[in-house]
């Protein structure tokens, strides 16, 4: 039997119940599919086959199971009938105490038991069908509980809460009246706000109209007012009380005229009419308009700009104004002499190092001085976005967090970008012997298939293999007649079989292009899957042997980075596969003898001895290993040397790239070792 819509609408709460309970949230789409299956009486597994299109196979069986439970369990509450107990099978002394319970109750101002009926005699079942009887019935009823009030009245219970009852509705309905009269009231002011600012916007609107024409009003008479030409600015605009705007200064209805739309190519035309008349017209002369040579729209309260600028006035400089400014540009070079003999001190003494190491340092950052009530991440499960709510207790069938369920998600498994899709196979090395065995197992296999195809006629057979040799064993009686046409035959077939082997090697050889290309795929690695990276520290690179040999080693290893030189350090970025990276490492640590200069260059050396400076402690060049690792991607597609005047200079290029840690890592290590 299909359910009714009453019935519906009351499995609506247990159907919303049922989704809860498996899907941890309540979903209206979801619902209504519910709600189908069982208006269309569906069986378990038809009903499982609609609802896994929105649940899937794995949770849709167990759904529907629960759903039939609660619809049936809703049909046997509906159609059992409630039995109430016979008063006829209860002993008086039960009777008894239950009187004295429910009015202990009352006493206690707790909520009444339910009323016991009173032993009534149980009428026959014919009588029940007669509605005479059922008249009766309520009567009897009436009676008893009239009875039951006056009780409760003698017995002092029933005025008092009589009196709470009715103090109770008394304060209900006050509430209700002070609510209605707010509503009505907030209501009219919301109106009366509306009013002013749609009257005081039209006002606006009205007063803002300039060069209005002007008509007389012909029923009211104009009163006396100031003349329009005393008057020097516009007056406001008012409406009477027919609606028509007034001019509020002189008292006359002020006629608007209205604009209609027309079309941009109207506009243009016009436009260009316009312009040939004032070609035509002569220029305006510069002479006061007279009153009859106004314009229509002229009005006279409005303020005109005059014909020629006014007079401008000379501003003179104070006197020794040039002086001071000329005082403060001195004194500013005078600082900056004075700052950078202080550096140049600092330097020599050491003291500089820990400054210079302050700024590389990486920069704290600055705590934000507004702290929010609460964090992004928390506000999702959090319902009302306070962490108020993690204190207070929970009603019934609330959540603390709302989207958490008992669910547990698992994500899918994602490969690592540096793990290659599919191992390669590991290549396996045979001895000389095995490599020999099997060569001979391959020519045996080809002999055998070539002996085959002659046997059955598809080539012909080869002719005898004839050497100097076995001259007189393969040609017995022609070696005898002609011995000498016999070795020239055989000597040229050697010739032929020797030409023929080499010309078959110079064919298996790669041409020069293909050799050129197989030592750069040799060299070349594959970094799609991982940059390998080291960072080199020298203090000069000014020897052009050095840096020509820097410059060749990281080109023919097919190596891309950048070389940053600056005036106290140079910086060496390289990036490369790690066979690459092996022999750049050895060439920079150990191949090149790094410390034969110094660390102030060849140029300054030449002046030292110049200046017979030998005494001189002077501090000797070395390379660093920085820092070594790998990156996903290259940073630098090529490999260049870059020449800055100032250490900002080259942070600021490693920055566009993002890696100034470089840079910081580098002159933070080089400072210490100075310390």
């Amino acid at each position: 039997m299909p359910l009714t819509k009453k019935e519906v609408d009351e499995l609506q709460p247990i159907i919303k119940e049922t989704v809860t309970k498996r899907l941890g949230f309540p979903e209206n789409a979801v619902i209504k599919a519910a709600v189908a299956c069982l208006q269309e009486e569906l069986d378990h597994d038809m009903a499982t086959e609609k609802m896994s299109s929105l649940l899937g196979d794995d949770l849709a069986p167990r759904f529907v199971e629960d759903l039939q439970n609660a619809a049936s369990r809703f049909r046997r509450s509906k159609s059992a009938v409630r039995k109430r107990p016979s008063v006829a099978d209860e002993d008086p002394e039960s009777l008894k105490k239950a009187k004295l319970n429910r009015l202990s109750a009352l006493i206690d101002d707790e909520p009444l038991p339910p009323t016991l009926p009173e032993k009534t005699e149980k009428p026959p079942a014919n009588m029940m069908e007669n509605a005479s009887n059922i008249n009766a019935m309520v009567a009897n009823v009436k009676r008893q509980i009239e009875e039951r009030k006056k009780m409760l009245i003698q017995s002092g219970v029933a005025p008092a809460l009589i009196q709470q009852s009715d103090q109770r509705v008394q304060k209900t309905k006050e509430q209700q009246q002070q609510a209605l009269r707010d509503e009505k009231a907030k209501r009219a002011a919301e109106l009366q706000a509306k009013i002013a600012a749609k009257s005081n916007k039209l006002l606006s609107g009205l007063s803002a109209l300039k060069n209005l024409p002007i008509k007389p009003q012909p029923t009211q008479p104009a009163p006396d007012t100031v003349p329009i030409s005393e008057m020097t600015r516009p007056a406001a605009v008012v409406l009477d009380a027919e609606g028509n705007p007034i001019d509020q200064a002189t008292g006359r209805q002020i006629s608007i005229t209205k604009r209609m739309p027309t079309l941009k190519v109207n506009i243009r035309e016009r436009k260009k009419e316009e312009l040939k008349n004032e070609e035509v017209l002569p220029q305006a002369s510069t002479a006061t308009i007279e009153e009859d040579d106004r314009p229509m729209h002229f009005d006279p309260r409005m303020g005109t700009a005059p014909a020629t600028r006014g007079r401008r006035n000379f501003t003179f400089h104070r006197p020794g104004k040039f002086q001071q400014l000329g005082q403060k540009m001195r004194a500013k070079a005078q600082m900056e002499k004075l700052q950078r003999q202080i550096q140049e001190v600092a330097k020599k003494t050491g003291i500089s190092s820990a400054a210079k190491l302050a700024m590389v340092a990486k920069k704290e950052e600055f705590e934000t001085k507004y702290i929010p009530d609460i964090e992004w991440w928390d506000m999702a499960l959090l319902p009302n976005h306070t962490y108020k709510d993690l204190d207070r207790a929970l009603k019934e069938d609330e959540e603390l967090f709302t989207g958490v369920t008992n669910l547990v998600e698992h994500p899918i498994a994602k490969d690592a970008p540096s793990q290659p899709k599919s191992m390669p196979n590991m290549p396996v090395f045979l001895t000389k012997k095995e490599r020999k065995k099997i060569r001979t197992q391959r020519r045996r296999e080809e002999e055998k298939e070539k002996n085959v195809k002659i046997r059955l006629g598809l080539e012909p057979p080869p002719p005898p293999k004839v050497k100097i040799s076995n001259l007189m064993r393969v040609l017995a009686s022609e070696a005898v007649q002609d011995p000498t046409k016999v070795e020239a035959h055989v000597r040229a077939q050697m010739a032929a079989r020797q030409k023929k082997h080499e010309q078959a090697n110079e064919e298996r050889k790669l041409t020069k292009e293909q050799r050129t290309e197989k030592k750069i795929k040799k060299l070349k690695e594959d970094t799609s899957l991982g940059v390998h990276i080291a960072v080199y520290s020298l203090l000069d690179l000014s020897n052009p042997s050095k840096k020509f040999k820097v410059d060749t080693n990281a080109t023919q290893l097919y190596l891309t980075g950048s070389v940053l030189i600056t005036k106290e350090l140079v910086l060496v970025i390289a990036e490369g596969g790690p066979k690459s990276q092996k022999k750049f490492k050895r060439l920079m640590m150990h191949r090149i003898k790094w410390d034969e200069d110094t660390a102030q260059g060849r140029r300054q050396d030449k002046i030292d001895k110049k200046k017979h400076e030998y005494n001189v402690e002077k501090q000797m060049n070395k390379c660093q290993l920085v820092w070594e690792g790998t990156a996903i991607e290259k940073t630098f597609s090529d490999w260049k040397f870059h020449l800055f005047k100032t250490e900002t200079e080259a942070q600021e290029f490693l920055r566009k790239s993002n890696i100034e840690h470089y840079w910081n890592l580098a002159k933070s290590r080089s400072l210490l070792e100075e310390d």
